[in-house]
């Protein structure tokens, strides 16, 4: 599971740095990391009952919900 949000996290870093480089956008790190949750929340929420936490519990507490905690 954490493979998959660190594939979402660099997959998501990858396309904003192309878009600084080729369309001369700006990065702000808290929305990155906003949608970097998002999307890995989507990816891990779509495999199935793996996953029964919520997009609120996965932004607030994103490590316990790895861990089984949350």
């Amino acid at each position: 599971m954490e493979s998959d949000v660190v594939r979402c996290y660099l997959d998501h870093l990858v396309t904003k740095r192309n878009k600084i480089i080729f369309n001369n956008a700006v990065m702000d790190k808290d929305k990155v990391w906003e949608l970097v949750k998002l999307r890995s929340w989507l990816l891990l929420a779509c495999k199935g009952k793996q996953f029964p936490y919520s997009l609120y519990d996965w932004s607030t507490l994103p490590m316990l919900c790895l861990t089984g905690v949350c």
